[in-house]
């Protein structure tokens, strides 16, 4: 028998998160993958599987504590084979690791790599949210903390690498597969963040000093990180919804008295699916890095939420499998769970596009930023009667305003006006469709 710590695996990135809930107790038999407990941070909870079979003798923490990766977390008692087996799995991945080094440290040693055989440990955690300290290899990936560092001596970027483990998990074979798929290619260093200048305007005034809250910070950092790396323009448009808003008027009330909330955001969505399959640019990713522009064939959109802690993104999974209905209820469920904070990782985690719509709130036009690493966002602005010449008169017609951001290294002015042109038709040719 062998007794072994279990610590808090890879954060990817967050500083901190809070122990939340813990789902074993002294004396309980687990398994691999189990979960043992959550954690929350600034916007979801994950849960720590146990990346071994044992008996739980300690539990070394408690529900509030706020615990760091590295942090040991629970004892479990496990066989001597076991143990065994974790340590050379644990070994080779050292070994990996200094041969990376070794190899970055001397130029055109990378392609002479060797696959390591054995896989690393499979502690890891669900995809939490980067922070501002986070690399961009952090984000939507599931990788153990051995795999992490070694991709990032070797200059590979984690998020990108097409994963092959369990659940999508990236492995060591991975990582080297990927590298050897880029000979010749040198990553660029990642340039530190510029000091913001800061005065204190208390000493002009009064003022009342008041904290932000974890929402906030992480939503400033990812925002701020964005707008220093992306080039953007926004441009605008108005579309004219005037027959959609009637045919949803026609289904709103039969479809209210089934609890289904049909709002306009549900076709504006499936719209989108539409022109983005016209312009795979628009639903890409750009990695600077290596000039290389990977182009999503999924459809997964992310909705801004406004919460009273801050603004979420949940994420609707392949909306272009999805009908009218069924849109609006996963648009109704994730709300929901925004504002009630039980969103998870994985909710928050893969969006190929987003859409920020201030619609019922009120404004024209606004600037949103765009989402790292996509290639533009779409802001819904309230819609609005307004006169409009037909040839002969004005006529009233219902206008909702378009605003959208996108990354001019990948994206110019001409294929985004074509991409908004396909979009307002995409969403006129709404009107009359099966709402599923």
């Amino acid at each position: 028998m062998n007794k072994q710590t279990v610590i808090i695996p890879d954060l990817g990135g967050v500083d901190e998160v809070t122990v939340l809930e813990i789902f074993v107790s002294i004396g309980d038999t687990v398994t691999v993958d189990q979960a043992l407990m959550s954690l929350e941070s600034e916007k979801a909870s994950m849960d720590v599987p146990s990346d071994k079979s044992g008996v739980v003798e300690a539990i070394l923490v408690k529900p509030g504590d706020s615990v760091r990766e590295g942090t040991p977390c629970l004892t479990l008692v496990v066989t001597d084979a076991q143990a065994a087996s974790t340590a050379s799995v644990a070994t080779a991945a050292q070994a990996a690791a200094q041969q990376a080094d070794k190899q970055q440290s001397v130029p055109g040693q990378a392609q002479n790599t060797a696959m390591p055989q054995a896989q690393t440990p499979q502690t890891y955690m669900q995809q939490p949210l980067p922070d501002a300290k986070a690399s961009t290899d952090n984000a939507s990936t599931y990788a153990s903390p051995a795999v992490r560092k070694i991709a990032r001596k070797l200059g590979i970027d984690v998020q990108a690498v097409p994963g092959s483990g369990r659940a999508a998990r990236v492995t060591l074979e991975d990582v080297f597969k990927t590298l050897q798929s880029r000979m010749g290619q040198v990553a660029q260093p990642v340039e530190a963040p510029r000091k913001e200048r800061w005065t204190d305007p208390s000493q002009f005034g009064p003022c009342t000093e008041k904290p932000a809250s974890k929402i906030k910070k992480a939503t400033a950092a990812a925002m701020a990180r964005s707008w220093e790396h992306i080039v953007h323009v926004t441009q605008c448009d108005k579309v004219d919804i005037t027959a959609l808003e009637a045919y949803r008027n026609q289904h709103k009330a039969a479809l209210q008295a089934q609890s289904i909330r049909l709002t306009m955001l549900a076709f504006i969505m499936k719209a989108l699916v539409t022109a983005l399959k016209q312009h795979p640019n628009v639903n890409a990713a750009y990695q600077s890095q290596t000039g290389q522009l990977w182009l999503k064939n999924y459809y997964h959109i992310g909705v801004a939420v406004d919460t009273p802690q801050g603004l979420v993104v949940p994420v609707i999974q392949q909306v272009d499998t999805l009908s009218i209905i069924d849109i609006a209820k996963a648009l109704a469920t994730m709300s929901q769970r925004a504002r009630d904070g039980q969103l998870q990782p994985k909710d928050l985690a893969g969006a190929s596009f987003t859409v920020s719509s201030l619609g019922g709130i009120g404004g024209e036009y606004f600037t949103p930023i765009v989402n790292s690493p996509q290639t533009a966002i779409l802001g819904i602005s309230r819609s609005q009667i307004q006169p409009v010449w037909d040839g002969q008169a004005f006529q009233p017609r219902l206008m909702l305003p378009l605003s959208l951001s996108y990354d001019h290294r990948v994206i110019d002015g001409a294929e985004a006006m074509r991409f908004l042109n396909d979009y307002m038709q995409a969403l006129k040719d709404m009107t009359g469709q099966d709402l599923g």
